[in-house]
């Protein structure tokens, strides 16, 4: 035999008068449930809330482009005529991009929406969408459509 051999040979002889003994059972306490045994294996979480801190630590956002006069005044002949068209009952679908400011953290995202104009509210200074979504005119980054090109 080998000297490993000999070493396990060694240390099971050692712990061979207990091994075929039956597990003990508490006349006092009832067994644990698999489901509470389960349960003290269970991560530990010590600071809770932590994970998700670091989730929104690491999320990203962008920061707003501030427009020009110049692109603010091409947005407001647009919104014009897109006006105009909606006065004389014309379909105005339109492509926009917008940004959206992050409620939690500085920054935001610009989103781009495709959708039929419902209503433009010149006191409230949005536009209202035919799916229910309202963009605010400071919000809009820029204003697509079709018929801008004819």
């Amino acid at each position: 035999m080998s000297e490993m051999d000999l070493s396990v040979d060694t240390r099971h002889s050692k712990y061979q008068d207990i091994i075929e003994l039956e597990r003990p059972v508490s006349r006092k306490h009832k067994p644990m449930s698999i489901y509470d045994r389960a349960a003290q294996f269970a991560p530990f979480a010590a600071l809770t809330g932590h994970s998700e801190a670091i989730d929104e630590t690491a999320r990203l956002t962008e920061k707003e482009i501030i427009l020009t006069e110049a692109e603010k005044e091409i947005l407001d002949r647009k919104l014009s005529f897109i006006s105009d068209m909606m006065k004389r009952g014309e379909d105005a679908s339109i492509d926009i991009i917008y940004f959206e400011p992050d409620p939690y953290k500085e920054g935001g995202q610009y989103i781009s929406l495709s959708d039929c104009v419902k209503r433009i509210d010149a006191n409230k200074r949005s536009i209202e969408f035919s799916k229910g979504t309202v963009v605010e005119f400071e919000r809009l980054y820029d204003i697509k459509a079709d018929f801008f090109n004819e």
